[in-house]
């Protein structure tokens, strides 16, 4: 036996070692794709039922195992491919997930990015159907509106409505969007950033800053906005007044009426 071959001998064992070692990763594999699949046919099963025997949602959840194991189920299920979980069964998740609280926000954000209107709008309907505990979901709400062309502003507005304020955590994630290209997102989102308390000096600022934007729609809101927030500070009083001479007569007409009314409240404390 030469000295080579010992080195031979072991470097065949250590390639037998490593086959061994891909062929056991992939049964593990196959294994979790096997059930994988098998946990997303029986909830999809249980939608298509569902849907065609007309279900109501609580009896789709029943059928789901109570809305605990619904909303983790259903969050499961929308994560995959369509040619998995089709987009008519997610629609029908989606009116699941919307009856199951807080556990079903995860689920409903997660098609906020998908490609079809309206999967996304039956997802904004979910969270509207939440209510104040999908608020965590309100910038995701706005990024998908300024990402997709097709967005219904209408829904999403009536969403934010019912859903509510965003907490002082979504600040950082609001202010980018308050400058988005979009007109509409803009205002939704400096909206939003009205509503977050306490009020903070970067909130302000950028409120403040909103009465100089491009569109004179925004910018007749934000009269009464900045009011709104903060209408004490002889600051945002001196932005509100540089509105009353807007070029725009509908912004004019907006900060006139504003300042009518700061001088009201003034006047009624006295």
């Amino acid at each position: 036996m030469t000295p080579d071959q010992p080195q031979g001998k072991k470097r065949k064992q250590l390639c037998y070692c490593l086959l061994a070692l891909a062929m056991g990763l992939l049964v593990c594999v196959a294994v979790v794709a096997y059930f994988v699949r098998a946990r997303a046919q029986a909830t999809g099963k249980v939608l298509e039922e569902s849907k065609k025997q007309g279900f109501g949602v609580e009896q789709t959840i029943d059928k789901l195992g109570g809305r605990e194991d619904a909303a983790v189920r259903c969050s499961f299920y929308v994560g995959l491919p369509d040619w998995v979980s089709p987009v008519d069964l997610k629609k029908r998740a989606c009116h699941v997930l919307g009856e199951c609280g807080r556990d079903g926000v995860p689920g409903l954000v997660k098609l906020l990015d998908h490609q079809d209107p309206s999967v996304r709008g039956e997802a904004v309907m979910g969270l509207a159907a939440i209510g104040e505990p999908a608020s965590e979901a309100i910038p995701t709400i706005l990024r998908a509106c300024e990402k997709h062309d097709d967005s219904d502003i209408m829904l999403t507005m009536h969403a934010l409505l019912v859903i509510g304020s965003a907490s002082e955590n979504d600040l950082d994630e609001l202010l980018p969007i308050s400058y988005s290209s979009k007109p509409n997102v803009r205002l939704l989102a400096l909206r939003e950033i009205a509503e977050v308390r306490p009020v903070s000096p970067p909130a302000l600022s950028r409120l403040r800053k909103a009465a100089s934007d491009e569109d004179p729609f925004i910018r007749k809101k934000m009269a009464a906005l900045l009011a709104f927030v903060d209408r004490k500070s002889p600051e945002t009083q001196a932005v509100v007044r540089r509105l009353a001479k807007d070029s725009d007569p509908s912004v004019r007409q907006a900060a006139t009426e504003t300042l009518q009314k700061i001088k009201a409240a003034q006047e009624s404390k006295q």
